[in-house]
């Protein structure tokens, strides 16, 4: 974390490019600063150069997150939540082959106060820059994927490996789990 004159708190993301490392001696430089009142920045997951990064608003103790692109130096929240009535748990990003999108899958639970039409646990896709809320595809055995910290995209499928259980795969093209 750096305290830049202005004491507010912000992260610079500063990548590692290998081969610029002849060209330039050891200069690493930051191509964005996130300014936010917050306690904790976390890296969530990342695809092709996108960033998904997680931190705790101090004011309402509730977790954000946010879709960072350093290369465009941009940054934009995400209407996924963290909080009190509902929790969003990232399980993977990917590229949605056939429409060029990329898409975050998230595990949603709520906390059982909330009306009984607004309680649907299990997993969504939310689509980056579409505006539109994250739908709703059931699977509520994927539960257990919000205990594992890591995925992995392998030939446009998301993997995980649960402890002591049976590698779960999800296609993200057919964006089925199998």
């Amino acid at each position: 974390y750096n305290f830049v004159g202005d004491k507010v708190e912000s992260l610079y993301i500063i990548p590692f490019d290998h081969r610029a490392a002849g060209q330039i001696q050891h200069q690493l430089q930051p191509v964005a600063r996130l300014e936010q009142a917050s306690d904790f920045h976390l890296l969530e997951a990342c695809c092709d150069g996108l960033l998904v990064l997680s931190f705790r608003n101090t004011s309402t103790s509730d977790w954000r997150f946010s879709v960072c692109n350093p290369a465009t130096r941009q940054y934009a929240l995400l209407p996924l939540a963290y909080g009190s009535n509902v929790q969003d748990s990232l399980l993977g990003m990917y590229p949605h082959i056939p429409t060029g999108d990329y898409r975050l899958l998230t595990y949603r639970m709520h906390d059982g106060r909330l009306p009984e039409a607004a309680t649907q646990d299990g997993c969504y896709i939310f689509t980056l820059g579409f505006g539109q809320p994250p739908t709703h595809i059931g699977f509520l055995d994927a539960e257990l994927l919000t205990y594992i910290i890591g995925f992995l995209l392998f030939r446009g499928s998301l993997h995980w490996h649960p402890l002591g259980g049976m590698i779960m795969v999800f296609d993200t093209t057919t964006e089925l789990f199998w």
